[in-house]
């Protein structure tokens, strides 16, 4: 098995990086599903930013095949991309922004792999999950000093970008850091 460009980690298929061009500028997000050998099985928008819904029968096609999306803040997975990868046991998903791709893509040669354990969805969910919590408590107190005047507007924005940049950069570290330890590869190719 394998598609295209695996060994590489990121998957090549024209098909594939053909659609991520279309896609990775776009302000709403989609989802492609491909099979290994490039043809897409499906496409699906809810004309969001931040998400893409699917039903229970498109899932069910995920097993061994890859998912492309956009993610128009161009940040790295969300906790219900991982979580969407193990349970549906999809072989590679895909994030494009307008930077590049993101890539995750179970390692079937590692013996850390385990094909549909969730393990590394909630583990990886906790760590989101505290680290949001810390970051909830330096909001409030942003918001605080801004109802109070103590801050101006510019700079309650400037310590919620630092925020909303901070978590990103958590997550992408995280998943850098551990995606080996549950048999997942995980990479970012620039544009």
């Amino acid at each position: 098995m394998g598609g295209r460009g695996s060994s590489s980690g990121l998957s090549n298929g024209s098909g594939i990086s053909t659609v991520e061009r279309k896609i990775c500028h776009d302000e709403v997000e989609s989802a492609y599903l491909f099979d290994t050998d490039g043809n897409v099985i499906f496409s699906k928008s809810d004309n969001t930013k931040n998400y893409v819904t699917f039903s229970e029968e498109q899932v069910k096609q995920f097993e061994d095949n890859i998912l492309t999306h956009n993610h128009p803040g161009g940040s790295t997975f969300s906790c219900e991309d991982v979580s969407l990868l193990t349970y549906s046991k999809m072989q590679e998903i895909r994030a494009t922004t307008s930077k590049g791709t993101f890539s995750l893509r179970a390692d079937k040669d590692s013996k850390s792999y385990e094909k549909g354990s969730l393990a590394f969805s909630e583990d990886y969910s906790y760590s989101i999950y505290l680290r949001t919590k810390h970051c909830d408590g330096v909001y409030e107190k942003l918001l605080k000093d801004y109802r109070n005047f103590r801050i101006d507007e510019v700079e309650f924005q400037k310590g919620c970008d630092a925020l909303n940049s901070g978590m990103a950069e958590f997550r992408n570290t995280w998943l850098e850091e551990n995606s080996h330890k549950y048999g997942y590869i995980y990479r970012f190719q620039g544009r």
